[in-house]
């Protein structure tokens, strides 16, 4: 009697086990994929089935209004796909991406999202809307790793564009200033709340409210010449002349600091990996032991993943410059640019 409970029980769990809904999915290009205001692109879903025997929801997160997949608007709809007729076991579906006219140019970080009974999966993808106007090559922008705000870094972008979707002030019309203790070499970052991030000569970066009123100030030792980076989750990065490069929460406080034995005047940028670039800079009046300049790439945490030193040059004065006040430029097969004091434009990447 014993034995054939136990059989039952097995054969029960053997068979819950079989109704659950198992799968995994994938998108290609896995890569940035540039669509024209107007135009279409594809993007092709991979269904691996391991156990799909309930209809599947498909739903895109983070598309800007007007954009259709396969000529369903997606938001707020979804298209329901069941798995007896459409999905089988690594099918791929070709999914038509549709951009209006309407949407405007910029690099939208998207999920495709796939829902079958209480498991959803989602896949990352990456759209890049490109206008044509008098040209038939697109600017591609690649934003990952960067807060979603109208300007996060140093020239707007990883690759310092300097382009905003944005039209400007019509007007000459100044409407408030804050007044800092020193001068402002820094170039002001915007976070997702509007809040303005700015350093100062005076060792202070600045977080200042949209209506210009303080929000916190964080003190550094020394100057800040260079200008902040903002993170996907808010978190501030700047150099200063004191030799740390600071990561700070979007309170105001330490995250953490990575030490450099050289100033930091050079702007971070951030890889759609978290990565943290940024180049470092120092000068003697003597050539002996100045080998002191670096570009460094840390991990998010503050964590050194790797430096490289990007050499020097002596004056007519005798001085000794090393390293570099130039700012990252990340391209997008990964190569990362960076000008250096000795003349040469550096190309850093597999």
């Amino acid at each position: 009697m014993k034995k054939l409970v136990w059989l039952f029980l097995l054969a029960a769990l053997i068979c819950t086990a079989a109704s659950i809904t198992e799968f995994e999915i994938s998108v290609s290009p896995a890569s940035v994929l540039t669509i024209y205001q107007g135009e279409s692109g594809s993007i092709t879903l991979t269904v691996v089935r391991k156990n799909l025997d309930q209809p599947i929801v498909l739903s895109l997160e983070g598309a800007p209004s007007g954009i259709t997949l396969s000529g369903i608007t997606l938001s707020p709809t979804t298209v329901v796909r069941y798995a007896s007729d459409d999905i089988r076991y690594g099918e791929n579906i070709k999914l038509v991406l549709s951009v209006p006219s309407s949407v405007s140019v910029g690099t939208y970080n998207m999920k495709i999202v796939v829902n079958s009974g209480e498991i959803t999966k989602k896949a990352d993808i990456t759209v890049a809307v490109a206008s044509r106007g008098g040209s038939n090559t697109p600017v591609t922008v690649v934003t990952s790793g960067l807060a979603n705000s109208p300007w996060p870094m140093f020239r707007g972008d990883l690759q310092h564009t300097g382009r905003s979707k944005y039209i400007g002030s019509q007007v000459a019309n100044v409407k408030w200033y804050y007044q800092t203790n020193d001068r402002i070499n820094s170039s002001p970052a915007i976070g997702p709340d509007g809040t303005i991030y700015v350093g100062s000569t005076d060792g202070n970066l600045y977080a200042i409210n949209p209506d210009g009123t303080l929000k916190w100030k964080y003190t550094t030792d020394d100057r800040i010449i260079s200008s902040p980076a903002i993170g996907s989750d808010g978190t501030i990065y700047v150099g200063s002349t004191d030799g740390n490069l600071y990561a700070l929460n979007p309170d105001g406080t330490l995250k953490w600091k990575y030490t450099t034995s050289s100033w930091i005047a050079s702007s971070p940028a951030i890889g759609s990996d978290g990565a943290i670039y940024f180049g470092s800079n120092y000068f003697r009046s003597y050539s002996v032991g100045s080998e002191s300049g670096y570009f460094y790439c840390l991990n998010p945490n503050g964590t050194l993943k790797w430096n490289v030193f990007i050499g020097s040059y002596v004056d007519e004065d005798g001085k000794a410059w090393s390293g570099t006040e130039s700012s990252p430029a990340i391209g997008a097969d990964g190569t990362v640019y960076i000008g250096a004091y000795d003349g040469k434009l550096y190309a850093i990447g597999d």
